[in-house]
């Protein structure tokens, strides 16, 4: 026996590895979580006023005679199968100048063709809704997510500022980068409206076998480390200190493997990535960070609002809608001849016949 409280959808899933992803959710009853943390108010059949988590319904046994009752998982299944999930979903962005002034809608199409990037918003499902436009750092946006079938929409209470990009230092600025096997220091100035910047460095290389064909394995992702800015505000210096530059040789160590095949390797270039997320990103993370047991007391943030266009009912909505941005940097290779020296001749890479030969 199966007891369901509700099965709502298709929607947009708001959190977790799966966000944006087209959705119809099932929600049982009898859960056992205790969700104090949420404070939501409400009151049950019998007249008793409580707090509890949103989800209150699924958890107190006084709502159990409106959970519907399955004899078995296929029942559930031929009930979801009715839900319609191909573009049964509209998104658009709607775009205001300095002034307020409505400026332009920008529709978004779904695609399952690209994969969706890396950073501080990757996961390794694929990006569902696309727009290709170029937006401007002096607008604000309000998201609009429209379900056609239960005419009801979803949106950012207030339009949102964007993420501004953050620039690098000039000691940064060189065609080769420096990453000795003691602490250093990575430098750069922040972007307007960003409270977070996660740093990370790309490193490119390829394989000369010994059949005399070459390879280009998958670059090695070094993440360095985030860094907090509560101001917002652009133009300040921060600095983030790794306290060992050996990390990213160990890192290269553990990724790549001997290969008797492999008679050199080579460095083809570094890509050194900045990613600066938007103020709402920093709150929802911190509301949002997974608690370690059952009993979940944490905040709750969203700046969504939801409701059905038809009567005006509020609905109840999960996620935000924030912003990124990046900065990229080219490198075309490691700095000479200490990083290099460490590479070749290092305690940790020196088996796996990097030369400087090309």
């Amino acid at each position: 026996m199966l007891e369901i409280c509700e099965i709502f959808g298709p929607t947009i899933q708001g959190e977790g590895k799966l966000i944006g992803t087209p959705s119809v959710f099932i929600r049982f009853g009898k859960c056992n979580f205790s969700c104090a943390g949420f404070q939501v108010e409400y009151e049950t059949p019998s007249g008793t006023k409580k707090y509890a988590c949103d989800s209150y319904y699924a958890v107190d046994k006084e709502f159990k005679d409106s959970w519907v009752k399955y004899q078995s998982y296929s029942d559930v299944v031929n009930d979801v199968d009715k839900y319609s999930y191909i573009d049964s979903i509209d998104v658009y962005l709607k775009e205001y100048d300095e002034n307020g002034n409505d400026v332009r809608i920008i529709e978004f199409y779904s695609t399952t063709e690209i994969p969706k990037d890396s950073g501080m918003f990757g996961y390794p499902t694929q990006i569902i809704y696309k727009a290709d436009a170029a937006l401007d750092i002096n607008h604000t946006y309000q998201l609009f997510v429209y379900n056609p079938y239960t005419k009801n929409m979803a949106c950012n209470e207030k339009p949102v500022a964007l993420a501004g990009k953050p620039r690098i230092s000039e000691s940064l600025t060189k065609t080769t980068i420096a990453i000795p096997e003691n602490s250093m220091n990575m430098k750069f100035f922040t972007g307007v409206n960003t409270t977070k910047y996660l740093l990370r460095i790309w490193f490119y290389y390829s394989e000369d076998l010994i059949d005399n064909t070459s390879r280009q394995p998958n670059p090695i992702l070094w993440t360095l480390g985030t860094v907090s800015d509560n101001s917002a505000t652009a133009n300040i210096e921060k600095n983030l200190t790794i306290s060992s530059g050996s990390d990213f040789f160990k890192r290269i160590a553990s990724e790549v493997k001997e290969d008797p095949n492999v008679y050199r390797r080579r460095t083809d270039f570094l890509v050194y990535e900045i990613y600066s997320a938007a103020i709402d990103w920093d709150l929802y993370v911190q509301s949002t960070f997974p608690s370690t047991g059952l009993n979940q007391n944490k905040l709750y943030y969203s700046n969504l609002k939801a409701y059905n266009t038809e009567t005006g009912e509020e609905k109840h909505v999960m996620g935000f809608v924030s912003s990124r941005a990046i900065l990229m940097r080219q490198y075309g290779d490691l700095a000479y001849p200490a990083t290099r020296d460490s590479l070749m001749h290092g305690r940790f890479t020196k088996h796996l016949k990097f030369t400087d030969s090309y």
